[in-house]
């Protein structure tokens, strides 16, 4: 299903294009949300039209708030089953309750996403599956994955990150994000093995590392993790904290 297919589905259970296209982004990556980032996205100043728009989601039991740690702010977390059906995603584990921590790291990826609108974000596995086969030489069995054995058989996750990849408007440059979350890159590591062989057959690429300002000191060892297994293009990006 395309982008815009998602958008229309969405724009028929009520919502104005502006809005159906955030909730659309919202659900595909994280499922988390705050006020603060559609006012971003919409090109409004905050005020009553952006709290009539979470009120009525909270009211069509469409998504559920939650506080912030200060300023009396609140997260809002997507979670209708009718609303992820509608862009083909009713099972998406995004759908789920999360950990705190989880739930920043999809408010920072979010960030990253509406920050860059004109380029192409492949968020769910069976894209980035799509339009790599489609795009380059490799098959499946060469892409990102992780498999898992057990009595029932032999799972196979591709993309099993579950970050998003950006295709820039040059339709060369890709944009791999990871969000920096421990001091040491002992994540970062088998993520830039997973995805080394996939990185040597693109025409152009960058790791972009989402840095919250708490971690800040460990951009270095992530930045030398990266150059040593890939020998790397890095565009270092420092996000706020949650406010």
């Amino acid at each position: 299903m395309s982008d815009a297919d998602r958008v229309a589905r969405v724009m028929a259970l009520g919502f104005t294009e502006r809005q159906a296209r955030f909730l659309v982004t919202v659900m595909l990556h994280g499922g988390i949300c705050i006020q603060r980032q559609y006012c971003a996205s919409a090109r409004l100043v905050h005020g009553d039209k952006t709290r009539a728009f979470f009120r009525e989601l909270v009211a069509k039991r469409l998504a559920t708030p939650y506080p912030c740690a200060r300023s009396g702010a609140r997260v809002y977390h997507m979670h209708n089953k009718a609303l992820y059906a509608a862009i083909g995603e009713a099972d998406n584990r995004n759908r789920r309750l999360m950990s705190v921590s989880r739930a920043i790291e999809g408010l920072i990826v979010l960030d990253a996403v509406l920050g860059a609108p004109k380029v192409k974000w492949l968020a769910t596995s069976q894209e980035k599956l799509a339009y790599f086969t489609q795009t380059t030489r490799l098959r499946p069995e060469d892409m990102p994955q992780l498999v898992f054995q057990n009595a029932g058989g032999r799972t196979v996750r591709h993309f099993p990150d579950k970050l998003p990849i950006g295709v820039h408007p040059d339709g060369d440059t890709h944009e791999f994000v990871y969000v920096v979350n421990r001091q040491i890159p002992v994540d970062f590591r088998p993520y830039l093995y997973r995805h080394a062989r996939l990185l040597s057959v693109l025409p152009a690429w960058v790791v972009r590392l989402l840095v919250p300002r708490h971690l800040e000191e460990a951009e270095f060892p992530f930045r030398r993790a990266c150059e040593e297994e890939l020998g790397a293009r890095l565009a270092p990006s420092t996000v706020e904290e949650l406010r």
